[in-house]
């Protein structure tokens, strides 16, 4: 007899129904899912003119109740979790100071 086979899709869109019609036409049975969730208040408040997210980025952030990503721009045409990755030095002060900033802003 075969083993059982695990199969984990991490499929990510802003339209909900698109995330649907995907997985009814691969045809998995669905053991978990979340919709797209857009991110928090405290780093817009910071930074209101950085573009809003939608992201299914999970890391340990999928684990945390109301928990927000602040992603720094990567200057190799968005190459992320690579060596190749490259972000200035000014982009990530900028997210250092905002990140400082909305830390402060939630303690309050």
């Amino acid at each position: 007899m075969p083993e059982k086979v695990t199969v984990s899709v991490d499929a990510r869109s802003a339209d909900g129904a698109l995330l649907d019609a995907l997985v009814d036409q691969i045809g998995f049975d669905v053991q978990w899912k979340s919709g797209p969730v857009p991110m928090g208040d405290a780093f817009a408040a910071v930074l209101p003119d950085a573009p809003r997210l939608v992201s299914g980025a999970g890391h340990d952030a999928m684990f945390v109740p109301s928990s927000s990503m602040l992603f720094v721009r990567s200057l190799n045409g968005g190459v992320s979790h690579h060596p190749d990755e490259l972000s200035s030095d000014e982009d990530i002060a900028l997210a250092v100071d905002a990140l400082t900033a909305a830390l402060d802003r939630l303690a309050r």
